[in-house]
């Protein structure tokens, strides 16, 4: 059987998205490749991260200083 999977590295350990269906205890050769993840996993993350903070505005209570009271010099 060859298969071809997609996992992460956790440790020394790789854990894969979805499971191979070999016997446990099975010996594999494996061809690690990195995947180019730096664009569409952070692209997707921050389209997240703005959607909620759009629902979910956080707000303190406290006073709201003026740009001359944040830099006023004494």
């Amino acid at each position: 059987m060859i298969a071809r999977a997609v996992g992460t590295i956790d440790g020394n350990v790789i854990r894969l998205d979805q499971p191979l269906g070999l016997p446990h205890a099975s010996r594999v050769e494996l061809t690690i490749t990195p995947l180019d993840v730096s664009h569409g996993g952070w692209d997707e993350f921050m389209d997240d991260l703005e959607r909620l903070c759009d629902e979910q505005p956080v707000g303190s209570g406290g006073k709201r200083y003026t740009r001359d009271e944040l830099h006023e010099r004494r």
